[in-house]
């Protein structure tokens, strides 16, 4: 579904070596508290990596 998909996207974001900003907003509408913790956390590990 919709939630598993972020996660991949988010991976996906992480791996590419041109994005250098991603924007969120309203848009980013996951209804499983699980599946938003899980994409949030990937979010926050993206952004505390050193080599990004």
């Amino acid at each position: 579904g919709f939630d598993s998909d972020m996660v991949t996207l988010v991976l996906s974001i992480g791996r590419s070596k041109s994005i250098r900003h991603v924007s969120l907003g309203k848009n980013f509408n996951i209804k499983s508290k699980d599946g938003l913790l899980d994409v949030l956390h990937r979010i926050v590990q993206l952004t505390q990596e050193d080599d990004c």
